[in-house]
């Protein structure tokens, strides 16, 4: 459906730059969007890359447990893409990261 509010969203993101929504609708119906709660754990560092996620609203943590403690390494919003660098090399996740309030992210499995 070219009329999906999420496609048009995503046509506006850097990534996405120059696709139209049938496009973006295109990329949506090779995923899966989820919906994930404030404190949601997405993926944890060493995990197997079985993913790859595009964020499309709210915001996720990125981060490291370390000395008994999180080191957050950087926030990700909307039109951000996490774990394609795993996916890609087909090596552990380097990172965990966490949804810090209500999140919908489209996820393509690898």
């Amino acid at each position: 459906m070219a009329d999906d509010p999420i496609a048009a969203t995503m046509t506006g993101f850097p990534l996405l730059q120059g696709f139209t929504a049938q496009g973006a609708q295109r990329l949506i119906e090779r995923g899966e969007i989820k919906e994930c709660r404030p404190g949601q754990v997405l993926f944890r560092e060493g995990d197997a890359p079985d993913f790859v996620l595009l964020v499309l609203a709210g915001n996720i943590q990125v981060f490291v447990e370390r000395e008994g403690g999180d080191l957050v390494l950087t926030d990700a919003g909307p039109g951000a893409v996490l774990g394609e660098l795993a996916v890609l090399c087909a090596m552990p996740r380097a990172a965990s990261v966490r949804a810090t309030d209500t999140t919908a992210v489209l996820q393509w499995n690898a």
